[in-house]
């Protein structure tokens, strides 16, 4: 009973971000056309497809390739945009990230309407604006480019 309740708050936890992302993003300002501005949402697109990705196939593992998610989500993605999935024994690491100069962390966080899964790599650890110092990274993440960690948890999601 328990772990179904686990399971329920998870999935409601888990749409309700990508909800929250989707919203960010869809009211965007229009004369918030700057390259940086469509870069960012372009990550936190190419970042909810990846996450959905493996709310979808839980035991997926390492890094996937942007022809695997929807081309909806990741038409303006970037080869500067890279995530890496590992599998820990009670679920899945998803770190992704935009090889960009962290001065376009601002532009994401706006559009991400208060995640607090986005911060700045620092290599082997990261920060938030919110939080300060987040902890160590599973991977190597190049220093200064916007990163986003989360740990999905249970079996199925």
């Amino acid at each position: 009973m328990g772990a179904f309740l686990l399971f329920g708050l998870l999935m409601v936890s888990l749409l309700t971000g990508m909800i929250m992302e989707q919203r960010a993003i869809n009211s965007q300002q229009p004369d918030r056309s700057s390259t940086a501005a469509s870069g960012a949402a372009a990550f936190l697109s190419y970042k909810r497809a990846v996450q959905a990705y493996v709310y979808a196939h839980p035991s997926v593992s390492g890094s996937i390739d942007v022809t695997s998610l929807p081309a909806t989500d990741t038409q303006a993605a970037t080869s500067a945009m890279k995530n890496v999935v590992l599998r820990t024994g009670s679920g899945s690491e998803v770190v992704t990230w935009w090889d960009v100069s962290s001065g376009a962390l601002n532009d994401v966080l706006s559009l991400a309407d208060g995640d607090r899964a986005i911060g700045v790599s620092t290599g082997q650890s990261w920060t938030t604006p919110a939080g300060g110092d987040m902890g160590p990274l599973p991977v190597t993440v190049p220093p200064g480019d916007v990163v986003s960690f989360v740990i999905f948890t249970g079996s199925g999601y």
